[in-house]
């Protein structure tokens, strides 16, 4: 079953990640546009598009987690073309708050992981042309 319809303004996405991201108990899908611009998630059940964030570039991964501990799904991201490393906090209906982590990181690859065992999540940022991998303990400390 294809779950987002065609390509049409969808083209170029490289991730995609389940997750519940209004807090209704429904499975949402969040999205990046690897090869194109922007970070979206789509409301289930019938798909609805919500755009994150239309300005960053070659977004190729993504993932999710309580980053800033309210029981949310809050998100990180790289833009590989913008040199950006983001998190988005959620306020728990699938509105989202941008804030910048770098702005020199060419990254494919990122995680929100407990790095440091200490009860809280921290992002792990992997640099393709920087050639790094960095740990950004976690941001609302």
């Amino acid at each position: 079953r294809e779950m987002l319809p065609g390509a049409g303004e969808h083209l170029g996405a490289t991730h995609a990640a389940p997750a519940d991201v209004n807090g209704d108990g429904k499975i949402d899908i969040l999205a990046t546009r690897g090869h194109g611009v922007g970070v979206l998630w789509f409301e289930a059940p019938d798909w609805k598009p919500h755009m994150i964030d239309d300005t960053i570039d070659s977004t190729h991964s993504t993932d999710f987690g309580d980053i800033d501990g309210d029981g949310d799904v809050d998100m990180s991201t790289v833009g590989y073309e913008s040199k950006l490393a983001v998190w988005y906090e959620n306020d728990g209906k699938g509105n989202f708050t941008r804030y910048v982590l770098s702005r020199d990181q060419m990254a494919y690859d990122t995680m929100i992981t407990d790095l440091d065992g200490d009860g809280d999540k921290d992002i792990l940022v992997a640099g393709q042309r920087s050639q790094n991998v960095v740990w950004f303990e976690n941001p609302k400390r």
